[in-house]
Parts: C-alpha cells; structure tokens; sequence
C-alpha cells in the first residue's frame, strides 16, 4: 500500500511540474470544455465506487 502512495504521489508532482495543475485540475479544464463527457464519465466513476461499496458490503 505504502508503494502505491509513493507511486501515485509521483505522479501528482510530475503533473504539477509539467502542467501547473494537479491531475484533478487538469480534469476540471477538461470538464469546462466537455461537460457532457464529464459528467458521462462522472456517472461512470460513481456508479464504479457504488458497485465496490456494495460488493465489498454484501459479498454479492
């Protein structure tokens, strides 16, 4: 787990050097130009971490 932090910690600063923003900056221009995809992708997401929620609660 502790890998995973350091990995993504990373990458974070990488976007940040490079671009200025961090990653969930960079999706929020994005979604201002795209903000049907956005929320398509929005639903997505949501309805990923729900079933996860649901699964990891019920075993089903």
């Amino acid at each position: 787990m502790g890998g995973l932090v350091l990995w993504l910690g990373m990458v974070e600063l990488w976007a940040v050097r490079r671009t200025g923003l961090t990653i969930s900056g960079q999706f929020l221009v994005w979604a201002r130009k795209h903000p049907w995809w956005a929320g398509v992708m929005a639903a997505l997401l949501g309805g990923a971490v729900g079933y996860l929620v649901y699964h990891l609660t019920t075993g089903y």
